[in-house]
């Protein structure tokens, strides 16, 4: 081999490549942003005692999981931050960062605050938001003299 294609060889990283593979892909600009924070989707349904919110939160756990209620919004964020790695490792490529989401949502006046549960499993974070009695007007008569 001639002296100039050694040192390509030398100098040719194959991570390279694939990178420029998969830039050239017309799908790959829909991955390319994973990593910004985001909006969680949610459902929200209800019965007779309760209602009820949904919401995907893969790759969380609930220590990185913040519920509150301030009057009548309820917010949901999820918030992860990527450890430092050592210095010594030599990355051909890092995609795995800091991410979170968040969602607020007004919640209906017959809601019992002070009651609201919530539940973390496979992914999946589900409120209770139990319901409470109308308050009864203090509704009188006066009458027409």
């Amino acid at each position: 081999m001639a002296r100039n294609e050694l040192s390509l060889l030398k100098n040719f990283d194959p991570f390279t490549l694939i990178e420029k593979e998969l830039d050239d892909l017309w799908l790959f600009p829909f991955f390319r942003y994973q990593n910004t924070a985001k909006v969680a989707p949610i459902d929200i349904s209800e019965d007779d005692k309760n209602y009820y919110i949904e919401t995907d939160l893969p790759g969380f756990n609930k220590e990185q999981i913040s519920i509150k209620v301030d009057k009548d919004i309820l917010t949901i964020s999820a918030s992860s931050e990527k450890e430092n790695e050592k210095e010594s490792k030599k990355y051909h490529k890092k995609e795995r960062v800091s991410r979170s989401c968040t969602r607020s949502i007004s919640i209906p006046e017959n809601v019992d605050v002070s009651n609201i549960s919530a539940k973390y499993e496979n992914g999946v974070l589900t409120l209770s938001l139990p319901k409470k009695e109308p308050e009864k007007s203090n509704q009188i008569e006066i009458k027409v003299q």
